[in-house]
């Protein structure tokens, strides 16, 4: 009868958990390998929508709470400590603490998949990074949950920025006779519809916790005359220029030609023959009474009785867009023509009927912060005007930028 020996019986047994191994191993590695692959591709496929996220990244970052999400109530933010009724939904525009909020909660806004994408934070915990020389944000992100890898997308903060219609523009008071004429026929220039604010103040000095939210989104006053030049230098702008102040405040009458010595343009940012401008009238005819309606226009110092300061920043706005041209806060402005008469005096600092309300009118403003003695409340043409009542002065500010035309 034939045997195997014990020996030659271990010898297969051992020979077959070899091989049962060799199989198990190639299968395991198969299966790797499949999934490694299936990997690759779902990576490659993310990659590839990568164009598409990062349009969709600038459109949520531009238009803000489109959906009105924030004024329903239905998303909390405890990066904005703010109610919705205290604020204009506009500040959620281009606004880092928002995006932050609203892509945390709804990354479906994306158009993608939740698990497929990721907001990744940086080293101050913050899903952005303020790129002040290039005015903007640069926002980081995964691509699926689990990856490695991030990415960055750059966003400009220029939500506000509005272009000046390319043409030939008046400078100064309005003057019939002869006028000081400029045009940008040649250049781009871009400014800013609103007032700097405490928040982007914040922002650049690296301070928020000093600001209080409710404060964030109204103008910041409380900057000398060379720190907002900083301001806009570093945010790669400069002030608002004197020149584009009243051109993007007029209302031109006729369409201008080179080598014309007048603009036909208002006194005021509105139509309409001078003479029977409200504003006009107001400082020409002592029977003249007050319409709290005329406050939606020019926040003068009678509005102060009905308050509303913190929404005409953002509704009173010129032919070009650019809101507060008269009235509401003073405006610092630079003037290459005379570098002294840098500030425009129209504010809530005084009566409807003051002749400071004019486009083009400014006074000496010495830079400092504050008090109404660093200002010399005289014109360019060395006419004294009104004073104040007020002693503290709150002075706003915006930036503008230029380049040459393609």
């Amino acid at each position: 009868m034939f045997s195997i020996s014990s020996f030659y019986l271990s010898k297969m047994v051992k020979l077959t958990v070899f091989l049962l191994l060799i199989v198990l191993l190639g299968a395991i590695f198969w299966w790797l390998q499949q999934v490694g692959e299936e990997k690759e591709l779902k990576g490659l496929e993310l990659v590839l929508k990568r164009p598409a996220i990062e349009k969709r990244i600038g459109h949520v970052w531009r238009w803000g709470d489109s959906d009105n999400l924030w004024k329903k109530g239905a998303l909390q933010c405890a990066s904005l400590p703010l109610s919705s009724d205290t604020i204009n939904s506009q500040f959620l525009r281009c606004n880092p603490l928002f995006f932050q909020c609203l892509l945390s909660a709804k990354t479906s806004y994306l158009e993608i998949e939740e698990h497929e994408f990721l907001l990744a934070t940086y080293e101050n915990g913050n899903v952005f990074r303020l790129d002040a020389q290039k005015n903007g944000y640069w926002i980081r992100y995964f691509l699926g949950k689990h990856s490695s890898m991030a990415y960055e997308v750059f966003v400009e903060n220029s939500c506000f920025e509005k272009r000046l219609p390319p043409g030939i523009y008046g400078y100064g008071v309005l003057n019939k006779k002869s006028d000081w004429v400029w045009d940008n026929l040649d250049y781009n220039i871009l400014f800013d519809s609103e007032f700097v604010t405490n928040f982007a103040v914040a922002q650049w000095k690296k301070s928020s916790h000093k600001v209080l939210a409710k404060e964030w989104f109204r103008p910041a006053v409380n900057l000398g005359f060379k720190e907002m030049e900083q301001f806009c230098f570093d945010h790669g702008k400069e002030l608002l220029n004197a020149r584009v102040l009243d051109a993007a405040s007029a209302y031109v009458l006729t369409t201008p030609k080179r080598g014309d010595k007048y603009i036909s343009r208002s006194a005021y940012p509105w139509r309409g023959r001078e003479k029977n401008n409200f504003l006009y009238i107001a400082g020409h005819d002592e029977s003249f009474e007050f319409n709290k309606e005329y406050c939606k226009k020019i926040y003068t110092k009678e509005c102060l009785e009905y308050g509303g300061l913190d929404i005409f920043f953002r509704r009173a706005t010129s032919l070009s867009g650019m809101n507060n041209t008269l009235g509401g806060y003073p405006e610092a402005v630079k003037n290459k023509r005379f570098p002294k008469s840098n500030l425009r005096a129209s504010s809530f600092l005084f009566s409807i009927k003051s002749s400071w309300h004019q486009i083009g009118k400014r006074v000496q403003w010495n830079g400092m912060i504050g008090d109404k003695s660093n200002i010399t409340w005289m014109d360019e043409k060395s006419i004294y005007g009104d004073l104040p009542s007020e002693q503290n002065v709150p002075i706003a500010f915006r930036c503008m930028r230029i380049g040459k035309r393609k």
